[in-house]
């Protein structure tokens, strides 16, 4: 598990919190952000990991791997099933958000590069004669 130096929960004017870390980590990805979603819809590792075509200690690891590097819990696991912390209610949110914005970023970028391939077959090319 990451050595996290500090961690400061800070209450926003929208009653939105940022966790603040250091770590040494790798950090996070995107399908860490999957994978904390995931779980949150299911309530169940088992189901979470086979809708991520991963393995459940796969997802597992990832998971605890992520609220080492967040510094707070997101589920608690239990012989009943799993429950989200009221921590990982807010990380799942901004997680959700996070993953908007990178499908619409992908969106964007697709975009543009269809416009630049347009651009670029439709730009005569000089002095090239077929006769």
């Amino acid at each position: 598990m990451p050595t996290i130096a500090t961690i400061a929960w800070t209450a926003m004017p929208a009653c939105e919190s940022i966790i603040r870390t250091r770590s040494r980590s790798a950090g996070m990805t995107i399908r860490d952000f999957r994978y904390l979603i995931a779980v949150a819809d299911c309530l169940n590792f088992h189901e979470a990991a086979r809708r991520c075509h991963v393995t459940q200690s796969t997802l597992s690891i990832q998971l605890r791997k992520l609220e080492g590097y967040l510094g707070a819990e997101c589920f608690e696991r239990n012989r009943g099933g799993v429950r989200v912390t009221p921590a990982g209610r807010e990380l799942v949110r901004h997680a959700r958000d996070l993953l908007e914005s990178f499908e619409r970023m992908r969106r964007i970028g697709a975009t543009f590069k269809r416009m630049h391939e347009q651009e670029q077959a439709a730009v005569p090319v000089s002095g090239f004669s077929c006769a």
